[in-house]
């Protein structure tokens, strides 16, 4: 092909490229646009109809102890968090380690005019206080809080992470208490050859002592070798499905290391097998083999073979996932997987899985004045029988001069041609003026939040700005909610330790509940997360998982 010849394709990929760079993130911020300012319209009108509210709002203006305000003060290794709203109605003040969200805390909150809550975390994977590593244990964590119906009991979870699948998790209040405990243990035997032993045990709601109301214990083998990984476990049945006998299996993994020159010209690595045999859950005896054969240029081969209740079974499969450079900052991907599978004689079934292609763009590399990290990703997924393919689209801009200007819009529609869509637009100065916007429209209706950050003024030891900022979404009718108020921050000193003070003070606020950085209706993120894990235990203890099973099938 001539020079000219490649020149001028690469002109034409150039054209494509700058052309879906500037379409693109227009034609989002098109849509995005229009429901915005649709929205925002309605939410005024209907707002301007309801004057009594907003001369309720503008009478809080002299009473700064109505309104909302945002306080950290952080040492080197202690900090406060203090959030209210509205003369109390709704509170929280955090002693933490300085460090992040999950560090240990203690708080105490008020949520929505009701009862004081209070409550502790720690999390020692989280704390700079670090357990010994002597003792075998990996991770300890507690948590506790108050209960919404009775403030004089406590919610609590206790858990307790080691070595080899030992594990404790107990959650309770005053009235109940369930856990869920496993024990793991190996033994070398022999050169490569270990012995190993896993028991679970739980106790559910309604046992009638602290005894385990349910138990399973297992036993197994593993031996490493140069030929593989051979792993023989006996285990037994679900308590809860009274089962009779023992389940076991026995699994061979390993590479096959010699396949010969003409194999290597076909295959990137050495193929790897596993061969497997089970009894579990009640049903029959199984037997598989399974072979991967991983390809040259992004393809990848396996064969499986199957044998249960005497009927025999065989698949095999063909995948690409690869990725191709075509012109400079353009590049094209695609992911597709062809299986053939046949369960008796003459009776084969082909399937093609979803098919995936997508192109991506640097836009650095393509047009002048935007900075790394801009760029234009379109991905397609089409599986067969649906009414269209999938679509995602995302662009990002990082302009390098325009006010640090910078653009993420993302946009989807699945195969039944739901479709969502969302845009983040921020940009700064040199003198410290900051502007973002962020919207979504989804299922959940149209989400979007503005905020303008105004240039600081410095004083002693600190400095201040002004903010106003605006919120719409479900939570208030759709009205937008309109703050306006006083950022700052300053160094102070207590009992000669350096303290960081940050503020934020809402002087106008057009809303009554309480909102967090995202615009939604503030929780306390302990009382929440104390909350979720409490679920999380008490879900693992009704179920039949059990850790040290789980460690002794790896």
């Amino acid at each position: 092909m001539s020079a000219m010849a490649v020149a001028t394709r690469r002109s034409r990929h150039l054209c494509v490229v700058a052309v879906t760079a500037c379409v693109l993130p227009l034609a989002l911020l098109r849509s995005l646009t229009s429901a915005t300012v649709q929205a925002f319209a309605d939410g005024l009108s209907s707002g301007n109809s309801d004057a009594s509210s907003w001369q309720q709002q503008f009478a809080r203006v002299g009473k700064p102890w109505q309104q909302q305000h945002k306080l950290r003060v952080a040492g080197s290794e202690v900090e406060v968090d203090a959030v209210s709203n509205n003369a109390g109605e709704q509170w929280q003040v955090a002693v933490a380690e300085t460090g992040g969200a999950d560090r240990p805390s203690a708080f105490l909150a008020r949520i929505a005019g009701g009862d004081v809550a209070y409550g502790v975390t720690y999390d020692s994977a989280h704390s700079r206080f670090r357990l010994p590593t002597k003792a075998g244990v990996k991770r300890i964590a507690l948590a506790a809080a108050s209960k919404d119906s009775d403030p004089d009991d406590l919610d609590w979870t206790f858990q307790v992470e080691g070595q080899h699948g030992r594990h404790f998790s107990a959650t309770g209040d005053r009235e109940s208490l369930v856990y869920d405990a496993s024990v793991g243990m190996e033994w070398p035997v022999a050169e490569g050859l270990k012995a190993l032993y896993a028991l679970d045990v739980k106790r559910r709601a309604g046992g009638e002592s602290l005894l385990p109301t349910w138990s399973r214990q297992g036993a197994g083998l593993r031996y490493t070798s140069r030929l593989g990984d051979l792993k023989l476990s006996l285990h037994q049945p679900d308590p809860d499905l009274s089962e009779p006998g023992l389940n076991y299996e026995a699994v061979l993994r390993g590479k096959l290391r010699e396949v010969g020159d003409v194999g290597k010209k076909v295959l990137a690595s050495s193929p790897e097998y596993v061969l497997r045999a089970a009894h579990e859950g009640g049903e029959p005896d199984s037997y598989s083999a399974r072979l991967k054969m991983p390809g040259h240029r992004g393809m990848t081969s396996g064969l499986e073979l199957g044998l249960k209740e005497g009927q025999p079974s065989i698949s095999g499969y063909a995948e690409f996932a690869g990725k191709r450079k075509v012109a400079q900052g353009l590049e094209f991907s695609a992911v597709s997987k062809l299986v053939i599978a046949s369960q008796n004689p003459g009776q084969e079934r082909l399937s093609l899985l979803p098919v995936g292609i997508g192109a991506s763009a640097d836009l650095a590399e393509l047009v002048p004045g935007l900075d790394e990290g801009s760029s234009v990703d379109v991905r397609t997924l089409y599986k067969l029988g649906a009414e269209r393919p999938a679509l995602a689209m995302r662009a990002r801009l990082r302009a390098r001069k325009l006010a640090a200007l910078q653009l993420t819009a993302k946009a989807t529609v699945n195969d039944v041609g739901e479709a969502s869509t969302s845009m983040h637009l921020s940009a700064s100065t040199a003198k410290g003026f900051q502007a973002r916007y962020e919207t979504a429209n989804d299922g959940r209706g149209l989400r979007q939040a503005a905020e303008v950050m105004l240039r600081p003024a410095g004083f002693r030891n600190g400095r201040a700005r002004g903010f106003g900022r605006i919120f719409q979404d479900a939570s208030s009718g759709g009205k937008p909610r309109l703050q306006l108020g006083l950022q700052y921050e300053a160094d102070a000193g207590f009992m000669d330790r350096k303290l960081r003070v940050f503020g934020d003070s809402t002087t106008f606020d057009s809303g009554g509940r309480l909102l967090n950085q995202n615009g939604r209706l503030w929780t306390s993120p302990q009382l929440q997360k104390i909350r979720q894990t409490a679920a999380v235990v008490q879900k693992r203890v009704d179920s039949n998982y059990g850790i040290g099973q789980n460690w002794l099938h790896k």
